[in-house]
């Protein structure tokens, strides 16, 4: 069996990287003390982050614990700043491609997007602030400052950019590839960190209804499936519930709401359970 994860840095273990992070954990039960010996002594490498605890951040994000609870193979593709267009042509591919029957898919911060640069004849993904932008090569972790994306950038999300449009195209990609699993015998489940600044509250109530919910839809927008966390999206849960790392880091780090390690467990055990109850894995 493989499972197959989608996402950016939500996904992908964002913040456990970090040197400040790790001070405020190293002494909690849950980390192996040959990894706290070993990453203390190697220290960080001047700006906050080290090559263990990359390996570390690995070990402790919710795709790997859902690998080794289920002892199952794993499908990672998540990466840094990753966007919806991206994310979208992975899960289609794979599933054309018959690689992995299912497939667990976090959609990333709208503002994203995936950029073609002539000059390197390669897609790039790319920051959604206008302000502050770092491209990284599709599906690779390099950095790029490339001044041609991040103008275009800068000039997209402060003239040409529609959140309501940008949700509702994942709405579409949502229904499209949920549809396309199905035909083709896998089973897909789907994840938002965020709903976005939109007006469009009729047709997203599914992402955040709660038993009280007012909503004027009584029927959710998609027969798609989609993993929510008592009633709220996955972002707005994890922050209401102070599952980020800068929470768990105990005042060391700063301005970093990326899920925390307890966060990344509460995911990794919610997964399971749904998958149990669906009856895509044995109970």
């Amino acid at each position: 069996m493989k499972i197959n994860f989608y996402g950016c840095s939500f996904s992908d273990g964002g913040g456990m990287d970090r040197w400040d992070w790790f001070q405020g954990v190293k002494d909690e039960d849950w980390v192996d003390s040959t990894w706290r010996e070993k990453i203390l002594k190697q220290g960080h490498d001047g700006k906050g982050f080290s090559n263990l605890l990359f390996d570390f951040q690995y070990l402790n994000k919710f795709s790997t614990l859902v690998g080794k609870k289920l002892d199952c193979d794993i499908g990672d593709y998540a990466y840094t700043a990753n966007n919806n267009q991206n994310i979208r042509d992975m899960v289609w591919k794979n599933i054309k491609e018959d690689s992995g029957k299912i497939h667990i898919v976090q959609w990333s911060i709208f503002e994203r997007f995936k950029l073609w640069y002539d000059e390197t004849e390669k897609f790039y993904r790319i920051h959604g602030d206008p302000y502050h932008q770092v491209a990284f090569e599709e599906n690779l972790g390099e950095m790029h400052e490339i001044k041609d994306l991040q103008s275009f950038q800068t000039t997209r999300l402060l003239k040409h950019f529609n959140m309501d449009y940008e949700v509702q195209k994942v709405i579409m990609y949502t229904e499209l590839l949920h549809s396309y699993a199905y035909d083709k015998g896998h089973h897909i489940y789907f994840m938002f960190h965020d709903i976005g600044n939109t007006q469009d509250r009729k047709n997203l109530s599914l992402f955040y209804r709660t038993p009280s919910d007012s909503s004027e839809t009584t029927e959710p927008f998609t027969n798609a499936n989609v993993i929510t966390f008592d009633g709220l999206h996955l972002g707005h849960w994890i922050r209401k519930n102070n599952l980020t790392v800068e929470s768990e880091s105990k005042g060391h780090l700063k301005e970093d709401k990326h899920y925390s390690r307890e966060g990344n467990l509460l995911i990794a055990n919610k997964v399971i359970e749904i998958l149990k109850k669906d009856n895509v894995i044995d109970g």
